[in-house]
């Protein structure tokens, strides 16, 4: 569901700034022969091609992209890549790779800074990064018990009701409900080596 709907919003969104899509993509979990998608990415020439893709499959896709020489010729904009999956790219595959998140490891101030200090005091100084992922899960256990907490109950009628309003806090600072959507900044960032460089908050 979730790829379907964030291509839908992004369909929306470019039709609203005036722009085209040229073409459209969904392929199975563990697919990994880009080469037919790839010909039809080059057919076309997009300005930039949006990666819904997660986990191994968007370090396959994004690592392929740039050896096919596709990255001479266009922008690639992700939804789901962190500093974990650069790491899987590699330098030499990430030009022009930008990411739409709400969380960098390295730009989410002090609430990113006691998380780190919480993660890195029990798995040691050399766990692996802990990217949006991550940071996601930490987050998603902190709204499940303000919920909880909130609704005195486990119920999931009770719980969808107690969300509505509700604030906690997690590696990205103080996050609230509205409306049924979570209300917190997004960035877009550039890929910097195993990192990413911020360029805008929204």
């Amino acid at each position: 569901v979730w790829p379907w709907l964030s291509h839908r919003a992004v369909k929306r969104y470019i039709a609203e700034a005036g722009g085209e899509v040229v073409g459209e993509d969904f392929v199975a979990l563990g697919e990994h022969d880009h080469a037919p998608h790839f010909e039809r990415i080059r057919r076309a020439r997009p300005d930039v091609v949006f990666i819904s893709l997660i986990g191994v499959d968007g370090i396959v896709f994004s690592r392929a992209f740039g050896e096919h020489g596709l990255s001479r010729h266009m922008l690639r904009l992700a939804n789901c890549v962190d500093e974990t999956v650069l790491l899987g790219v590699g330098v030499e595959n990430t030009e022009g790779l930008f990411a739409a998140s709400g969380y960098f490891e390295r730009h989410s101030g002090g609430a990113g800074e006691r998380f780190r200090g919480l993660y890195h005091a029990a798995y040691g100084p050399t766990a692996p990064v802990p990217g949006a992922t991550a940071q996601s899960n930490y987050e998603g256990l902190h709204f499940l018990d303000a919920v909880m907490r909130r609704a005195a109950s486990g119920d999931v009628g009770a719980l969808a009701r107690a969300a509505e309003g509700v604030v906690y806090s997690g590696g990205r600072g103080e996050i609230g409900m509205r409306r049924g959507r979570v209300e917190m900044p997004i960035f877009l960032a550039e890929a910097d080596g195993f990192d990413f460089r911020v360029l805008e908050r929204f």
